[in-house]
């Protein structure tokens, strides 16, 4: 016959290994999964926030309106999951909303990159500006070939007036005033060779321009004034061709 205390110990220890296991408590379960779905989520937007930003710096201000839109939903999203995570008591360390209802933005790690491993993305170039004085100009031509002398006029005085720096202005005085000579309006013609005369005395335009003016004045019937000019051109720039033009004016005819 076997011992009482020997026997007692066998069932406690038959009884301790049958007993069932304590159950799982289902609420620290359910945070815990919350918990994970949340930080998944913050994650996400993380990596959706620098993708944006990475794009807006690759757009430029060109695609500002689309850029603005997208970041105000992403942080209205952002600003959701924080308060879901305030609500449940979850910390999943996305900052807090502000007073708007958004999320701020991730703030580059302080310090160099060596010291944080941020390497920020090379910034692209902002793109060139269009030249408008030159589509102008070039706008201007166009209507000067195709004859409509009123529309390349117009287009010249825009540019002179509203890029007055620009070094096409020269230009545009010279064809201003060739649109002028032939809508018959030599009076502005011979006003507008005299800007560019007076105003750019170096230009390479301005030997013909003297030409245009001294015609303009012929035809004006200022004979006399249309004769300086043209000598003014033989002695201000011989053996030129405009040169050799007025020469060929000055010419008593036969």
């Amino acid at each position: 016959m076997k011992p009482l205390p020997l026997v007692l110990g066998l069932t406690l220890a038959l009884l301790a290994a049958c007993a069932p296991e304590p159950p799982i408590n289902q609420q620290q379960m359910m945070e815990a999964n919350t918990q994970a779905d949340l930080t998944s989520m913050k994650s996400a937007m993380q990596e959706m926030r620098q993708r944006l930003e990475s794009l807006e710096a690759r757009l430029g201000p060109q695609g500002q309106g689309g850029i603005e839109d997208i970041n105000a939903r992403l942080g209205r999203l952002e600003a959701t999951v924080a308060r879901m995570a305030t609500t449940l008591g979850v910390d999943t360390g996305a900052p807090a909303a502000d007073s708007t209802g958004q999320a701020p933005s991730a703030a580059p790690p302080q310090g160099s990159a060596s010291e944080s491993g941020y390497q920020p993305e090379p910034q692209a170039a902002p793109p060139a500006p269009v030249d408008q004085a030159q589509s102008i100009y070039r706008m201007a031509e166009d209507a000067f070939n195709q004859r409509d002398m009123a529309r390349a006029g117009a287009l010249l005085a825009q540019l002179i007036q509203g890029f007055p720096s620009s070094p096409l202005v020269p230009d545009a005085l010279y064809w201003q005033a060739q649109a002028a000579a032939q809508q018959g309006d030599y009076a502005k013609a011979a006003l507008l060779s005299q800007d560019l005369i007076q105003k750019y005395p170096t230009h390479q335009r301005v030997p013909s321009a003297m030409l245009a003016q001294s015609l303009a004045f012929r035809k004006l019937g200022k004979d006399q004034a249309a004769m300086t000019v043209l000598q003014e051109v033989v002695k201000r720039y011989p053996n030129t061709p405009e040169a050799r033009s007025a020469q060929a004016q000055l010419r008593p005819a036969r």
